[in-house]
């Protein structure tokens, strides 16, 4: 469950689209954003962020993919075989 914060009048704007959140974690989890410098909250937020963000990229490119076979056919497997493998 989330609540949206309101931040108080003397606070950082930037933390006005924050929103408090609780979550459990696994006890490694947890001991290793603990022992950072950086608050543990921003660090979840940043790898959140970064899964997010590669969930986005990866629905981009299934839609592009889509579009495509959907204006020149199916990919040839045997041509993205050899293209996966120069990617490597």
């Amino acid at each position: 469950m989330c609540a949206v914060l309101t931040p108080p009048a003397k606070y950082d704007l930037s933390m006005s689209s924050k929103r408090r959140c609780t979550f459990t974690l696994d006890e490694d989890v947890a001991q290793y954003f603990q022992t950072s410098d950086r608050t543990s909250s921003a660090q979840v937020n940043a790898v959140l962020r970064r899964e997010m963000e590669a969930g986005q990229r990866q629905e981009s490119l299934a839609e592009l993919v889509h579009d495509l076979e959907e204006l020149w056919g199916p990919a040839d497997p045997a041509e993205v075989d050899r293209i996966g493998r120069l990617m490597r």
